[in-house]
């Protein structure tokens, strides 16, 4: 009888031996049925099968069972799964799943190989498990459940919920918040190799796959823009002719390198706070020192005097008063321009000027207003002194007797103006201060160049001397002779300002001016014929 349920002596014939049966049974089953009748009826376990990769051929059934109990208590009490993750070790055992083996299930699977069915069908089923190896599992069954609570507690122990880094500002200080990264379990790969180990019955050891979502940092830049204020240095305006203090603003800052160097490092840590204290700037400018120099020097004052003794005289000191007061405790903002015309407004007698001598188109005549130009030349020669830029002006048509030459300047309304502008950095005030028969003009400012001086030179470059024109008229006694107009002499005259701080000398060329002469005219009383008597 062939050995289809162990061998002791040698495969090789054995599998001639097989070979042979499989082709003698093709042709004559029947034959064969018959020939290996009494090995269908052994109680052992046939040749070829396997349980667990376990050899159980030549095992009874009851065998077969007490090696599978002995192997299931060995999984119970020795195989554990180990799970490394952070620095924590966990190991499951299998008793903590609830494990159990489906013994009495496998062994009946395997005990049925060549069992059941026909003979011939038993015989080739035998045949088959020696030659292609019947393996056999024992399949665990498990509480998924408790599987599950113990790969949740896993995942709890590695979740951490991802926090940006984050900051307050406080009125003192920023606090810098740095955060956690976030992490999580890749819960399904890990429950899979457990499923995995527990289905096969084997020891493991795995190394949990950790998902991190780094947090977000903050920016130093966006910081530093939300408390920066830069500082404000009191200032002033001028506004309705009077000036303004605007107080100063504090400013506020933070050291701008360590702010970085903290963003820095909250980017590297986790879970700290970083205070930085925020700077209150003082500026350096403060009201009272604006107010302190609001006025506080006299930039320049000059006064001119005027007669009155007849009706001319009288007209012209009456508007040389009421220009003085319509000029005084005019302010001036830095970079504001004076203008005589815009200040004084129209000359009319619907406005309270008198007429007065004037020149026009190179004659003497009234117009209301005359007298003006004395308080206008006067302004001229105090902006020269102050150090004002002169943005405008022109001399009379003829010489003035209350200035100096080239230091006049005239105005007319809607045509000739004098403007000057206020080229320093503070306020000034023009003060016209009414006397008796005079008008003193004061500028009140603040004097950024203490210590220079001012000069102003003139030079006569050419005259033009007058003619004296005779007129001869029947209106006067003969031989009478009357001065009908006084000549004046013409000029073209130069000026100069020169600016002196130190050893630093500025010469500024001012307008030239030209003075028309003005004819002499005589009249004289013309010589009758003396008749002869007949």
């Amino acid at each position: 009888m062939f050995n289809l349920i162990f061998d002791k002596r040698g495969v090789s014939s054995i599998n001639i031996i097989l070979v042979f049966l499989a082709v003698l049974l093709i042709g004559a089953s029947s034959y064969a049925v018959v020939l290996f009748g009494n090995l269908l009826e052994l109680e052992v376990i046939y040749k070829g099968i396997t349980v667990n990769e376990i050899d159980v051929s030549g095992m009874s059934k009851d065998e077969l069972r007490q090696l599978l109990i002995k192997n299931e208590k060995e999984v119970l009490e020795q195989k554990t799964i180990t799970v490394k993750y952070n620095d924590q070790i966990r190991v499951i055992k299998y008793t903590d799943v609830g494990i159990s083996v489906n013994i009495d299930e496998t062994v009946d699977q395997v005990w049925s190989i060549g069992r059941t069915g026909t003979k011939k069908d038993r015989v080739f089923e035998i045949i088959s498990a020696y030659l292609n190896q019947k393996k056999f599992y024992t399949r665990a069954t498990y509480d998924e459940l408790a599987v599950e609570q113990i790969i949740t507690q896993i995942y709890d122990d590695i979740f951490v919920e991802r926090i940006d880094n984050s900051y307050d500002i406080t009125d003192t200080e920023i606090i810098l918040k740095a955060g956690t990264d976030g992490k999580e379990l890749n819960r399904t790969k890990l429950a899979d190799q457990i499923y995995d180990s527990l289905d096969k019955l084997e020891s493991a050891e795995y190394k949990a796959e950790i998902s991190v979502y780094p947090r977000k940092n903050i920016d130093a830049a966006t910081i530093f823009s939300s408390v920066y204020v830069k500082e404000e240095p009191a200032t002033f305006k001028v506004e309705n002719n009077e000036v303004l203090i605007v107080p100063e603003k504090p400013g506020k800052t933070v050291d701008k390198a360590i702010l970085e160097q903290s963003v820095k490092e909250m980017g590297m840590k986790e879970n700290i706070i970083i205070p930085l204290s925020i700077q209150n700037v003082i500026p350096d400018v403060k009201s009272q020192d604006i107010q302190s120099k609001i006025y506080k020097d006299v930039l320049d004052r000059r006064l001119t005097v005027y007669s009155e003794y007849d009706q001319n005289t009288i007209n012209r000191g009456h508007n040389i008063r009421l220009v003085a007061q319509n000029i005084n405790g005019k302010v001036l903002a830095p970079g504001d321009v004076f203008s005589f015309n815009d200040v004084v407004g129209e000359r009319s007698a619907a406005r309270g000027f008198k007429a007065a001598h004037v020149y026009i188109s190179g004659r003497i005549e009234d117009d209301y207003g005359g007298g003006i130009c004395q308080v206008s030349s006067l302004l001229y020669n105090v902006a020269l002194y102050a150090g004002m830029e002169i943005v405008e002006r022109l001399n009379h048509q003829f010489t003035v007797s209350y200035v100096d030459l080239g230091t006049d300047a005239t105005v007319a309304w809607g045509a000739v103006d004098f403007k000057f502008r206020n080229n320093t950095t503070y306020p000034i005030k023009v003060e016209a201060i009414i006397k008796d028969k005079a008008v003193e003009i004061v500028f009140r400012g603040t004097n950024e160049h203490p210590g220079r001086t001012i000069t102003v030179e003139t030079k006569v470059e050419k005259e033009y001397p007058f003619n004296v024109v005779e007129e001869k008229v029947n209106t006067l006694q003969p031989g009478q002779v009357v001065v009908k107009q006084n000549g004046m002499t013409g000029y073209y005259v130069t000026a100069k300002r020169i600016f002196k701080q130190g050893d630093n000398v500025q010469v500024e060329t001012l307008s030239p001016s030209w003075y028309s002469k003005l004819d002499k005219i005589i009249q004289k009383g013309i010589e009758r014929e003396t008749q002869s008597a007949s």
